[in-house]
């Protein structure tokens, strides 16, 4: 996991808080959980 960096780009694995879930999910509200980054508003070059 980037430690050092300020800002995440795709495909960085981040340390998330989950914001809503399934009522049976595996995961629930407010839950910590590693994450990866799959898109983002800046577009990302070749």
């Amino acid at each position: 996991m980037p430690i050092s960096r300020r800002y995440g780009r795709v495909g960085d694995v981040v340390v998330a808080t989950v914001k809503s879930a399934a009522p049976q999910g595996s995961v629930k509200k407010s839950d910590i959980v590693k994450a990866v980054i799959v898109r983002c508003a800046k577009e990302w070059r070749r």
